[in-house]
């Protein structure tokens, strides 16, 4: 009897065995099976900023540093009185009572971004009576007046500011000019360039700034 109880538990010590060697193999069965059988998703991307274009010309001369300078010739043309003809009663090159003309300053806005700009204008190292005017002739005065702050869009058309000067003669047509001319002043500036020509400096500033 006691043979036979000893193989029983033998027989159930077999059986748990066999069992818990089922079982660790269904877990393992189920970890492997979970491990290489099952939907998976892996989502990179990557963004990319540039940075906008600053870039602003005047009379397509690109400002390549903060304190770029333009030059522009102020006497580009010399015309006779009221800037409507060629003259032809002065040297080639050369001002005197009587002659006029015109300058243009042409900025534009090559930037990604919108910009704003300002210009000032200082006559200097000058005796000359020049008058000038920047609204088409309608006000003259001896300095220039500077126009209005500007925007400029993004890809917005050249802007173009005109500049007018005129040297007074005094003639039939001198109610078309200020009131002050002198005979006197005008001949001693003639006689003074016997020797070294007296001469006028315009010094122009333009700023621009990106618009937020």
């Amino acid at each position: 009897m006691r043979g036979v109880k000893q193989r029983m538990k033998k027989d159930n010590k077999l059986v748990k065995f066999t069992m818990f060697v089922l079982l660790i193999t269904i877990v393992a069965i189920v970890l492997v099976s979970g491990t290489y059988a099952k939907y998976t998703s892996e989502v990179s991307g990557a963004s990319t900023a540039t940075v906008a274009k600053w870039s602003i010309t005047v009379n397509g001369d690109e400002l390549a540093t903060e304190n770029s300078t333009v030059t522009f010739d102020l006497f580009e043309t010399i015309n006779d009185t009221g800037n409507t003809a060629d003259e032809t009663d002065v040297a080639d090159g050369l001002i005197a009572p009587g002659t006029a003309g015109s300058f243009n300053l042409k900025v534009k806005n090559e930037s990604e971004v919108t910009a704003k700009y300002a210009i000032s204008f200082v006559v200097s190292e000058s005796d000359i009576p020049l008058e000038f005017s920047t609204d088409n002739g309608t006000t003259w005065t001896d300095s220039i007046t500077a126009p209005a702050e500007k925007t400029l869009a993004v890809k917005a058309a050249e802007d173009t500011i005109t500049v007018q000067w005129r040297w007074a003669f005094n003639g039939s047509d001198s109610t078309n000019y200020k009131t002050t001319q002198n005979d006197v002043t005008d001949t001693t500036l003639g006689i003074a360039a016997q020797t070294t020509a007296p001469t006028v400096k315009v010094t122009t500033t333009l700023t621009a700034t990106q618009v937020d």
